[in-house]
């Protein structure tokens, strides 16, 4: 990476207000609202709305009334820091020597690799459709990822020699974040998981769905889980699981270990219930606007915290984090002020549009 030597800290100007929106692009009128150019790179909404999809289906469980106003929100905090790190990285370039490039586009390759092999079984195909459903080309998906990598090692480099940790700062931040260190009372999870969609014909979209097929399908989910709470009686949590479970965890007897709180959506609703339930309770089946869930307690643990001493290490490198971060963000501001940005607020609403729809990713 970048001589340290050549740090960006002699830039920087301490004065500098935080808070940029983005600063008037001279050009062509005919940019569409879904692209936004930062100097003569380009970023689509499709990139944008991929980094932000589990966000995105979070928000479809909040009012009608204040999501949009919510996605636009996160949207834009997320374009923001897209563009810190587009201007961060062409800075970092510019000082990148031929074989730390060659390290870069490896570290590219190494975490594809890494998340194929955890989410998609190893099969490059299955990766290039999931990226295809969300309409970004694996080429994109590099590219996004490459810069992420270089921007954080380059602002590590280059902003860690200006970081003084002392141990008063560690009580203190000890002090003032006790919660971060606490570990909550959690409980061991459980779930029989029949998702409506699973049990559409194979190949079939509940997006593109008719509602007699929906119907039908939630039709099977239910006489399904009915089986299984009847299977119960007879048989061990995980072997009915393995039987009639179609969610991730099937393979595994249902088994998703410890959880602190709720699931996000849609399991949300279903593991709320342990959280009431003694060591080895099961729920009846459950239904919700989703799926049909059969949810078990496990092994239940106290919460507690940790003394300090045990967390100096883990607190010395939480807030070395956030002092380069702190100082990423300032120097990135900076850049940002000398960059071309075309209109961040069409740009914004253009993607706020486009993750309003129930339909999102599967648009036509």
């Amino acid at each position: 990476m970048p001589d340290s030597k050549s740090t960006p800290a002699a830039e920087m100007d301490a004065g500098h207000p935080s808070g940029w929106t983005s600063s008037p692009r001279p050009g062509p009128a005919s940019i569409k609202p879904d692209i936004l150019m930062v100097d003569d790179t380009v970023l689509t909404a499709d990139e944008l709305l991929y980094g932000m999809r589990d966000e995105i289906v979070a928000a479809r469980d909040t009012p009608l009334d204040t999501r949009r106003a919510q996605l636009a929100n996160l949207l834009r905090q997320r374009a923001q820091q897209e563009i810190g790190t587009i201007v961060l990285y062409a800075e970092a370039m510019k000082k990148l020597g031929e074989n730390q490039e060659a390290a870069a586009d490896a570290a590219v390759e190494n975490e594809i690799g890494t998340l194929t092999a955890r989410q998609f079984e190893s099969s490059q195909a299955r990766f290039e459709q999931h990226l295809a459903r969300y309409r970004v080309t694996p080429d994109q998906y590099r590219a996004l990822l490459k810069r992420e990598i270089v921007a954080h090692h380059y602002a590590r480099q280059n902003f860690m020699p200006m970081v003084n940790v002392r141990r008063a700062d560690l009580l203190e931040y000890y002090e003032q974040h006790a919660e971060r260190f606490s570990q909550p009372a959690s409980r061991e999870l459980f779930m029989i998981d029949i998702p409506f969609r699973a049990m559409l014909p194979e190949g079939r979209r509940w997006a593109l769905a008719s509602e007699d097929e929906r119907e039908q399908a939630r039709t099977a989910a239910r006489e399904r889980i009915r089986a299984a709470h009847a299977a119960l009686s007879q048989q061990p949590f995980e072997e009915v699981a393995r039987e009639y479970s179609r969610g991730l965890m099937a393979g595994e007897g249902g088994a998703w270990g410890m959880i602190g709180k709720p699931l996000q959506a849609p399991y949300d609703e279903a593991t709320r219930q342990i959280f009431g339930f003694s060591p080895g309770q099961c729920s009846s089946p459950i239904e919700t606007e989703r799926g049909c869930f059969i949810v078990k307690c496990g092994e239940v643990v106290a919460g507690g915290c940790a003394p300090f001493a045990e967390l100096q290490d883990k607190i010395r490198v939480a807030l070395t984090n956030e002092r380069i971060n702190a100082l990423s963000v300032r120097y990135m501001d900076r850049l940002v002020t000398r960059a071309s940005v075309s209109s961040l607020d069409r740009f914004v609403e253009a993607a706020t549009e486009r993750a309003m729809s129930t339909n999102w990713p599967d648009l036509n």
